[in-house]
């Protein structure tokens, strides 16, 4: 096997994975955090596996049953040994496909709690294992996640939907009581830890207890080390503002390719490449796809198991979140479509999710022109399926590039819209600022730079005040750029700006591209639509393929069903418009 080539989908139970292949017999089984933290974590997790798959070493990851792109909802998940189980099944498919005869498991969070499990049941299956973050106990990691739950909470303003069975639920990320029951009675300090396995232990900084653990570990073998993990909480941001931990993550790999290397076999060749089978339902057929080659695109194709009815639609990534969306809205979204009869292909691009970074492209990819590669490859591959023609949609960043697809790319029929941010990217605007403080209008943020709590986080340091400050004059300063917009022409750089959005809009309602943007009432994207479209977005009207809807009580993601109902209403018609227009010129 090569090493660096594009990983190989793999499927095992109710879930997926992706295999990353080497040319050793050594493998290694990374296991993320669970639902909202894998969600902030999955890039980091990416990044650790093509690092090691060029260190020489054979990596899955997967999918835990219940969350991303499995089969089953999280209620359905009533025990660890679910999740666990897959560990079996990664295990066999790196022996099966890579030859591997060494294991190491490296677990961050959540999946740390689960390699720990699998080790004290299987220790000879293991030569060495990496436990990031790893729970002290149980009933700690469940108290972490409430509150993880108020705080998104409080920033999103609104409470996940209930979930039958299932108490606790993280921005939409259910846990069901029956989990949450075994997850709560389980402590570290009674597992029965082999001393002869060498182990990485990286507990957070400022966690006594769960450093008081590494040491306990660590006095068990000679070759076991301890690294304060310093990155973490930087890592659990949000998804995208994630901050991948460099040096972390460095430490923990130069540690396992010293104390297990990678020794490279000419004698390691599989018996037989595996083949992923389709995860089905009586709705739909869902398989993982790798688009391109060198610069490969990782997506998942959901076929319809009834007769199709629409044109599929293409979905783009919400900002840095994985495929599967926000709460897994994305995959609920396509699973839904296809039992109406329209597939779609929800994809991660270029240095998004499972996906890596494209050469020569920014490190911060939303908002880029090199993005538009991201909608060739999918749309390539749809034309493979069969398909002419595709709906775009997405969130937030993800609207942008379905609108800015449509504009390149003649294939895209149609635009469904959610939370846009800007019709075009002014140069000017600094991106990682944009992500990171553009969630509120100017007079807002006043209002809480210099509420007291924002101060006390000021004092501490939590808050960047001097990028926010300078977010917001800068803001301020714009502001007669905009109003003068319509009356200036190209004089300005925001004039110039404005007319070439205009100069879009009319050229699309040439094409007769229906274009539906969605948003939540009081979004930020709207405040920046207006600046092209006048206040309430009025000038919409001037062209007739533009329709605009609000929703009342909606959060930035749509994170609950109610709110979701128009998206969906809106893409059903899309698709099966575009079809229909398909057909007639076909004719």
């Amino acid at each position: 096997m090569v090493q660096g080539q594009k990983p190989v989908p793999l499927n095992f139970g109710s879930t997926c994975g992706l295999l990353r292949l080497a040319s050793s017999d050594h493998g290694i089984i990374l296991l993320n955090d669970y639902g909202y933290e894998g969600m902030c974590a999955r890039r980091s997790i990416t990044l650790c596996a093509e690092t090691l798959q060029t260190a020489g070493y054979s990596v899955v990851t997967f999918d835990y049953p219940g969350l991303d792109n499995a089969l089953d909802d999280p209620a359905d998940i009533d025990s660890m040994r679910q999740h666990i189980a897959c560990v079996a099944s990664a295990k066999n498919a790196l022996a099966d496909a890579a030859g591997v005869q060494k294991l190491t498991l490296f677990g961050l969070g959540y999946g740390a709690l689960l390699a720990s499990e699998y080790i004290s049941q299987n220790a000879q299956e293991i030569q060495a294992s990496v436990l990031a973050a790893r729970p002290v106990s149980g009933r700690m990691f469940l108290r972490e996640l409430q509150l993880r739950a108020r705080m998104v909470r409080e920033v999103t303003g609104v409470d996940p939907d209930a979930e039958d069975g299932a108490s606790l639920n993280i921005a939409g990320f259910a846990v069901s009581d029956a989990l949450a029951t075994e997850i709560k009675s389980w402590k570290a300090g009674s597992l029965n830890y082999p001393a002869s396995l060498p182990t990485l232990m990286c507990p957070r900084p400022g966690r006594d207890r769960e450093i008081d653990d590494a040491n306990r570990i660590m006095a068990l073998n000679q070759q076991s080390r301890t690294a304060v993990f310093s990155g973490y909480d930087a890592l659990m941001l949000d998804p995208t503002a994630a901050v991948h931990p460099d040096r972390d993550f460095a430490e923990m790999i130069d540690w396992i390719k010293r104390t297990v290397p990678a020794t490279r076999s000419s004698n390691v060749l599989p018996a037989s490449m595996p083949r992923a089978h389709p995860l089905s339902s009586s709705d739909f057929e869902e398989k993982t796809v790798v688009l391109g080659e060198s610069s490969y695109r990782i997506g998942t194709w959901c076929n319809p198991a009834c007769k199709l009815t629409g044109d599929p639609v293409l979905f783009f990534n919400g900002g840095a979140g994985p495929r599967a969306g926000w709460a897994r809205t994305v995959t609920r979204a396509a699973r839904w479509l296809a039992a109406q009869g329209i597939p779609s292909l929800r994809l991660d691009g270029a240095g998004i999710g499972d996906s890596p970074k494209a050469p020569d492209t920014p490190g911060i990819p939303h908002y880029h022109e090199c993005q538009l590669a991201d909608a060739a490859a999918g749309l390539a591959f749809l034309k493979e399926e069969g398909f002419a023609h595709a709906v775009a949609a997405g969130g937030c960043s993800g609207a942008y590039l379905a609108l800015r697809s449509a504009i390149a790319f003649p294939e895209i029929k149609a635009v469904v819209a959610v939370n846009l941010q800007r019709w075009i990217w002014d140069p000017r605007e600094d991106v990682a600022n944009a992500l990171r403080f553009d969630h509120t209008t100017t007079k807002d943020y006043a209002k809480k730079l210099f509420d007291r709590g924002k101060l006390r986080k000021l004092a501490t340091g939590n808050i960047a005040a001097v990028p926010m400050a300078k977010f917001i004059l800068q803001r301020g300063l714009r502001k007669a750029d905009y109003r003068t917009a319509p009356f200036v022409g190209r004089l300005t750089t925001f004039g110039r700006l404005y007319a070439q959005s205009h100069q879009e809009a009319r050229e699309l309602n040439a094409r007769n591209v229906p274009l539906d943007f969605i948003f939540s009432v009081g979004d930020p994207g709207a405040y920046h639509m207006e600046n092209i479209f006048s206040t309430g977005l009025k000038k919409t009207s001037q062209y007739g393929n533009i329709n605009v809807f609000w929703i009342s009580g909606a959060d930035h993601n749509l994170t609950n069903i109610e709110h979701r109902k128009i998206y969906l209403d809106k893409l059903v018609s899309a698709a099966r418009m575009s079809f229909k227009n398909s057909k007639s010129a076909a004719a």
